[in-house]
């Protein structure tokens, strides 16, 4: 009996930590789609290496989407779980004199979420390129065969923003 109520506690624990994080995160990916769901239905802007417009293609806003709705999956993860880590160990480190004053652990927990947040966010950015080369077969038939508009040599890698 005392190995079920343990394992109950566990779970409530373990739920009480993850579901806000479920949250916060499927609302960011929800939020970006609809900020952007336009993309999804007119495709985002395809260009050469040297920026030479090819076109607009839903392949390449789809995969930018769902770079970015990861991205912000692992933001959100990192914040969540990263900065109430940190500032536990932070409060232990306190002097005993100033753990027990409030101001001293409200201004730990503020720099320990500055400082989470300044480390954690442009990492999970960087997980993906800003500008997204792929070859012209992942994308719309209408790409698989062109060539450079200036040079007429055939083009092996197309380029897109990916965005944030």
């Amino acid at each position: 009996a005392g190995g079920t109520a343990a394992t109950r506690s566990h779970l409530r624990h373990g739920i009480r930590l993850t579901v806000p994080m479920l949250a916060v995160a499927l609302g960011s990916v929800v939020n970006l789609l609809l900020t952007r769901n336009g993309e999804l239905a007119d495709g985002i802007p395809v260009t050469t290496e040297d920026g030479v417009p090819l076109g607009h293609s839903r392949s390449a806003a789809r995969d930018a989407l769902s770079k970015c709705a990861a991205t912000r999956v692992a933001w959100t993860v990192a914040l969540l779980t990263l900065a109430p880590l940190a500032t536990a160990m932070a409060a232990r480190a306190l002097p005993a004199s100033l753990a027990t004053r409030r101001s001293a652990t409200f201004a730990v927990e503020c720099c320990v979420s500055f400082a989470v947040i300044w480390a954690a966010v442009p990492m999970c950015i960087a997980i993906w390129p800003q500008r997204q080369a792929t070859p012209p077969a992942s994308l719309e038939d209408h790409f698989h065969k062109l060539r450079h508009p200036v040079t007429g040599v055939a083009i092996d890698k197309m380029y897109f923003n990916r965005g944030l």
